[in-house]
């Protein structure tokens, strides 16, 4: 069987490096976090919010431009991969007023955060089902 996009959560900060800003792509066989753009908050330092709301454009732009690519080219560019071997669970934490939460727990080393709106977690939600038939434990918190 051939690797297949199940969902998608677009437009997710990764936890821990600064302002990091991507999508996550949940596959039949692995998570891929490509990055869309990064340091917003640096870039409106130094150009202001002018400067950073063209950065968050650009992000956007690129976010709706990965969706169409096939799964090999977005592994080809991604910043990071899990495979779902590798993963003891992903939990699922939609929040309405503070920023959601993605958290994969590796069965060895560190746990990953992801933050973003609650409202890109949606595909991800419909999704869940499928990816449990897959082999990846996931919560919803």
């Amino acid at each position: 069987m051939s690797e297949e996009l199940v969902a998608a959560v677009p437009q997710f900060n990764l936890d821990g490096i600064s302002r990091t800003v991507g999508d996550l792509f949940f596959t039949t066989e692995r998570l891929i976090f490509s990055q869309t753009g990064g340091k917003t908050d640096l870039i409106q330092f130094v150009f202001g919010f002018i400067g950073s709301a063209i950065a968050a454009r650009k992000s956007r732009e690129a976010s709706a431009a990965l969706r169409h690519r096939p799964v090999q080219e977005l592994a080809a560019g991604a910043r990071e991969i899990y495979n779902f071997v590798d993963l003891e669970k992903v939990i699922v934490k939609p929040r309405n007023l503070r920023s959601s939460v993605v958290i994969l727990v590796p069965r060895m080393g560190k746990h990953r955060k992801f933050w973003g709106k609650r409202k890109e977690l949606q595909e991800l939600l419909s999704a869940i089902d499928r990816l449990s038939a897959t082999g990846l434990q996931i919560d919803v918190a």
